[in-house]
């Protein structure tokens, strides 16, 4: 299963302790250089999910 998600932060080390979170299932990591004047930076993730990791049922834990 494949994912984009998108991340907003302040500083850098943000984005980093996520990707370091997400690390086993990222398969690239994009940042957006220009985002306007807003005070959050932007970056989109792609995940690719292994299929056995994949939450089935809403009692289940995620990944």
């Amino acid at each position: 299963m494949a994912a984009r998600i998108k991340v907003s932060y302040q500083e850098q080390q943000e984005l980093r302790a996520v990707e370091e979170l997400l690390k086993p299932v990222v398969r690239s990591c994009k940042v957006i250089e220009r985002c306007g004047n807003g005070r959050f930076k932007r970056a989109y993730m792609d995940l690719e999910i292994p299929g056995e990791n994949v939450q089935t049922s809403a009692d289940m834990p995620l990944i």
